[in-house]
């Protein structure tokens, strides 16, 4: 992973500030990192500068002030950019459900803040490590090594696998089968005898499709249904 790791930390409530700086330093000293850390009074800050949208790898929204306009400007932040990890701040439980929809890593509520942020950062790392993951492959107009977490899914088509990435599309001979395994490791899914899926790009999964975030909606086999429902949970977990 490529360091320092840039967090933004969006709140006006100094308790909030101070947890959240105190961790990610004592966390980053244990583990002998850099983390860079910069503080804004609320998301609306955050989002005046257009650039902000894409510096941060994370961002802490406290939205007890926002509330649902919090929410709202959350759903605009992933719409521009899908890697960032978003960390949702709450004194209360209501937003939560919307926190599973934006793929939020964590909704912690504010009395849990010192216990729950220790596990919340080194989740949030090993995301980021995932997230840098290169893999090499033999492709028909050849060989190239491309980060894993571009690729939105895999699809098997006579004999061919079709590489679907943000804005390009990769071919090579072979079998989904073989992939599988390897990319298991790497938050991939088999939803289908013929696709192979990023868990990163799902947005809801219904009874036998799921939706990526681009709007795209591929098939979910009546046989895998419940495995693939079940990583997908424990990946938003």
């Amino acid at each position: 992973m490529s360091f320092p790791l840039r967090i933004a930390v969006c709140s006006n409530e100094e308790y909030s500030r101070r947890c959240i700086k105190g961790q990610i330093e004592r966390y980053s000293q244990k583990k002998e990192i850099t983390c860079h850390v910069e503080f804004f009074q609320n998301e609306m800050e955050f989002c005046k500068d257009e650039l902000q949208l894409y510096t941060f790898d994370v961002i802490f929204l406290d939205i007890d002030a926002t509330g649902m306009n919090g929410i709202k400007t959350a759903y605009t932040i992933r719409k521009r950019n899908q890697k960032i990890d978003i960390v949702f701040i709450s004194s209360i439980t209501d937003y939560a459900p919307e926190g599973y929809r934006l793929n939020a890593v964590r909704y912690i509520l504010k009395d849990n803040l010192n216990r729950m942020l220790p596990e919340c950062i080194h989740a949030i790392l090993e995301r980021q490590q995932r997230k840098g993951s290169k893999m090499s492959f033999k492709f028909i107009d050849g060989k190239r090594r491309i980060t894993l977490n571009e690729l939105l899914y895999i699809e098997s088509n006579a004999h061919k696998l079709c590489f679907e990435r943000k804005g390009e599309t990769l071919y090579m001979y072979g079998k989904i089968s073989e992939l599988a395994d390897k990319l298991a490791l790497y938050d991939f899914v088999r939803t289908h005898q013929s696709f192979l899926v990023n868990l990163q790009y799902i947005d809801k999964i219904g009874r036998y499709s799921l939706a990526l975030s681009n709007g795209m909606v591929l098939p979910v086999a009546k046989s895998r249904y419940r495995t693939v429902k079940e990583c997908f949970l424990q990946y938003r977990d």
